[in-house]
């Protein structure tokens, strides 16, 4: 902190202060709202705005992608140009996008607001985070630091149930309300209450090639991973083409910019790199299984919507409620321990949903959520602490967009990969299950269509489904979900075990970590 920040915050106010918190904490959070609006109106907004599945998938994913790709980007505009104007425009871009998105007529509309949409979270993310640092006296932050880091956590756990509500009374529309409301309170707070920024440091310059090539290669990656859902096209092989090759300029480019947008010196500390793996590791899995669990849920424990979601939140609650566990286990242990110890609680309770049937108690899905919750936060904590150690206390804001980056992207790649690879399962189980009833696909997909529409119309359709095979329906939709779990959870917990061989082999003991990246 220099000496102008340092006279702003003696000059700050106890209420204002708090008062600067409390719109942090809501500016923070219109990612997450954001991002549980859509997780749980896919399906609503699939049948009205007739989105294909590439279309809604690209929906749940540009948005989380691009908060990955332009985080890093935010928090050097912010040094640049000021925290509280640019944390303030990203508010203004979410109101923009918010309102897009609730009024779209197209797929086209819909993809445009998520894309503005992460471009604006990602201004917001870092500087709100920079903000509430600079205005607590340097003796303060770590503690304020960790209340901010909770209420988030109880925020997004919360978050969906709120939304939930909205969805089920309103429609998917007035989900978006949400996210606009946070951000207009909170970047409002923060443009009149917050401090503004001291000039920048002369010469600094921002890396607009690097941030370019890191957008082109990302977006490459994402949307050939979404196209394998149509199988191999020249469409796949060229967007992967052009991913690797943004990629590739990105990291040629970083390591010969004088101001670059990611020093790729960085990677080549261990412990570092090997952190960072399983922050993206664990971000790709939480990113990827919410959603199958949310249709799984709904479908098996034949539940709604808010019902679904509320039957999850113990997942988050667990994280939440766990997190200052693993700061005392932190120091007793270190990181090293702590992250293999998350990543083998992710595995063990990926285990357990990679055996579950339709018919399976809620009770011992709550136990694996638990377990997977606490295992989660035993990852993400000490990955975050880990990679703030191996850098000087300077880059501490670099270090901690480089962190986010890596999990917002993980989870981006998992949202497209995890639900693909779901669906494929739960499609190819559906039809396997209703082969002994001796009609051919064309039929079954024709009967299948009747029994949404009975969903619908409690008279629509009935007497055209016969009595013999009507049971076997369901039941083979329900079995269809739960070898898409199954599937998605086998795959995770083999990420969790060669991650945590990974982080065992490279990342330094507590005793050892001792040096930093200069």
């Amino acid at each position: 902190m220099n000496d102008i920040e340092q006279v702003q915050n003696v000059a700050i106010s106890n209420f204002r202060r708090w008062s600067i918190f409390a719109c942090c904490i809501l500016v923070g959070l219109t990612n997450d709202v954001s991002g549980g609006v859509l997780n749980l109106a896919i399906a609503p907004m699939t049948k009205d705005l007739s989105l294909s599945q590439t279309d809604a998938q690209t929906v749940l994913t540009i948005g989380r992608l691009l908060f990955g790709a332009f985080i890093i980007a935010g928090g050097v505009l912010g040094d640049l140009y000021g925290r509280r104007r640019v944390l303030v425009i990203g508010a203004g871009g979410v109101v923009l996008a918010s309102l897009l998105a609730a009024t779209a007529q197209s797929s086209g509309m819909l993809v445009t607001a998520r894309f503005l949409d992460g471009i604006a979270n990602a201004a917001i993310a870092p500087l709100a985070v920079a903000i509430l640092i600079s205005v607590f006296p340097p003796a303060d932050q770590a503690k304020i630091v960790g209340i901010f880091l909770g209420f988030t956590g109880l925020g997004v756990a919360l978050g969906p149930l709120g939304v939930g509500v909205l969805l089920e009374a309103f429609g998917w529309r007035a989900g978006f309300a949400g996210p606009l409301i946070l951000a207009i309170i909170g970047g409002l707070g923060i443009l009149f209450l917050a401090p503004a920024s001291p000039p920048p440091e002369k010469g600094l310059q921002f890396d607009y090639p690097g941030a370019a090539a890191s957008v082109i290669g990302l977006l490459g990656i994402v949307f050939g991973i979404i196209e394998l859902n149509n199988g191999i096209s020249f469409k796949l092989l060229f967007s992967l083409a052009i991913g690797v090759a943004g990629l590739a300029f990105f990291v040629w480019w970083e390591g010969r910019v004088r101001e670059p947008l990611l020093d790729i010196k960085l990677f080549s500390n261990r412990t570092f790199a090997s952190a960072l793996l399983a922050g993206f590791t664990m971000g790709l899995i939480s990113g990827g299984v919410l959603l199958p669990l949310l249709y799984f849920i709904q479908k098996t424990q034949e539940t709604n919507l808010i019902g679904a979601v509320v039957r999850i939140l113990p997942m988050v609650v667990a994280a939440v409620l766990f997190s200052p566990i693993v700061g005392n286990l932190v120091e007793k242990w270190g990181a090293r321990r702590v992250i293999v110890s998350g990543l083998g609680a992710v595995a063990l309770a990926s285990l357990g949903f990679s055996f579950i049937q339709p018919r399976t108690p809620y009770a011992l899905i709550l136990i694996l959520l638990v377990i997977f919750g606490a295992g989660n936060i035993a990852i993400l904590a000490p990955v975050m602490d880990t990679i703030l150690n191996c850098l000087p206390p300077e880059k501490s804001g670099s270090a901690s967009a480089i962190n986010t980056a890596a999990t917002q992207i993980g989870g981006a790649i998992g949202v497209a990969s995890l639900t693909s690879i779901f669906l494929l399962a739960g499609r190819n189980a559906y039809f396997e299950k209703l082969e002994p009833t001796g009609l051919s696909r064309e039929k079954i997909a024709e009967i299948n269509k009747l029994l949404k529409q009975t969903q619908e119309s409690l008279t629509t359709g009935l007497q055209t489904i016969p009595d013999s095979v009507r049971d076997q329906f369901n039941d083979a939709t329900q079995f269809a979900f739960a070898i898409g779990i199954n599937r998605i959870f086998a795959l995770t917990c083999i990420l969790c075990l060669i991650c945590g061989i990974f982080v065992l082999l490279g990342m330094k003991s507590q005793s050892q970590q001792k040096s930093k990246i200069q």
